[in-house]
């Protein structure tokens, strides 16, 4: 919960963030690495390259997170 909630803080500048339907946070060596899942039409111009990018530099500075993985559907 913890962790969600950090992302949230994270994500709260972001509007698309608001349609993530499921958030995987696996555990593996002590860092955490995320698994987002977002529909297509979430996508205004229907390029995910911006958003994922953006997601992605909303959690860098965050050490415990080693990376974040969006897929679209």
């Amino acid at each position: 919960a913890v962790v969600r909630q950090r992302l949230e803080a994270y994500f709260k500048d972001i509007p698309e963030a608001q349609y993530i339907e499921r958030m995987i946070l696996h555990y593996i060596d002590g860092c955490i690495h995320i698994e987002v899942l977002i529909p297509f039409n979430a996508l205004a111009d229907g390029n995910p390259g911006p958003l994922t990018r953006r997601l992605r530099e909303a959690v860098h500075q965050d050490r415990e997170i080693a990376d974040l993985s969006v897929h679209f559907y």
